[in-house]
């Protein structure tokens, strides 16, 4: 799994309902796993199932957001993804597709985050 790490200042609260409220805006559906770590999913999976690739926009995809605190106290927010499955799912296309529905996700939290004044620092999670 590659993904990105974010770190986010302020009240943790306020902070953790802005990535939902951003996340659920761009049409994901959140279901809590048994780790705490929330998956993320969107488009059909019957759809995506039979069609592949060629679902268009019911193209499924999903990724994982696990949230944690730093040594200050920080809330650190880690987006990944499973390119494996996409390539399953949709072959090249699919990977292609996911990865700008990554991009888009990741760029969307962080730019939620900045126009909160909110935003600390991003990087790849180890």
């Amino acid at each position: 799994m590659a993904g990105t790490l974010f770190t986010l200042g302020g009240d943790n609260s306020a902070a953790s309902n802005l990535v939902a409220q951003t996340v659920s805006s761009l049409g994901y559906a959140a279901e809590v796993l048994p780790n705490g770590a929330h998956r993320l999913s969107r488009g059909n999976k019957t759809k995506t199932f039979w069609l592949g690739a060629l679902s268009g926009d019911d193209f499924h995809v999903a990724f994982v957001i696990a949230y944690g605190t730093d040594p200050s106290g920080n809330l650190t927010v880690r987006v990944d993804r499973d390119g494996g499955a996409s390539f399953l799912k949709g072959g090249a296309i699919g990977v292609s597709k996911t990865d700008t529905a990554y991009g888009q996700l990741v760029d969307a939290i962080g730019g939620a985050a900045s126009n909160a004044g909110i935003y600390v620092g991003s990087g790849p999670a180890a």
